[in-house]
């Protein structure tokens, strides 16, 4: 019933460490596959390659297919397993488009909860000369049971901002150690 459903809105920013430059973030950002590693949830994936293959799965994700709509537009859809907090394991279908200045991803998961996540890098708001020039910024839009969505929101910010954490300490160490991000 549409009167148990509602929404909340989360942001997360973390300033870019002075050794990490926004285009090595971006190229992270669209490493999906990294994205899918960095979240300490996240217990295994693969990669949907047709609508045919999603609907076989049992699995919805009608906004974010497969099926890419135009030559100049990415978009990869992966079948995740999650192991949540008082849940255990879970399995939905997740969808990563790159953008410019970043990422946007749709998760449907069970129990009708439904994120629409954008993370983009952009230029701090500081003027003192000790604030970081970028920020990781990461908007979500939660959808769900009003029942659950304490605990989607809390489950969400404390994920995300480890992984945010992770990806930024990942990319500042290997750019100290000269080596491409992985």
């Amino acid at each position: 019933m549409a009167f148990f459903r509602t929404s909340r809105q989360v942001s997360i920013s973390t300033p870019l460490p002075s050794d990490v430059s926004p285009s090595t973030l971006i190229e992270a950002l669209h490493d999906h596959e990294r994205m899918l590693r960095l979240s300490p949830i996240v217990t295994g994936w693969e990669k949907i390659h047709s609508r045919q293959e999603l609907i076989a799965g049992g699995l919805h994700c009608a906004d974010s297919v497969a099926d890419t709509p135009g030559p100049d537009v990415s978009i990869d859809v992966y079948r995740v397993q999650e192991t949540v907090p008082y849940v255990g394991g879970i399995s939905f279908a997740t969808s990563f488009k790159d953008v410019p200045n970043g990422l946007d991803s749709i998760v449907n998961a069970p129990f009708g909860v439904r994120l629409e996540v954008s993370w983009r890098v952009v230029p701090g708001q500081g003027d003192k000369a000790d604030e970081a020039a970028n920020v990781l910024q990461e908007e979500c839009k939660l959808d769900g049971n009003a029942i659950l969505m304490p605990f989607v929101k809390t489950n969400f910010e404390k994920t995300h901002r480890a992984m945010q954490a992770l990806l930024l300490d990942q990319l500042s160490t290997q750019n100290s150690l000269g080596s491409p991000p992985k």
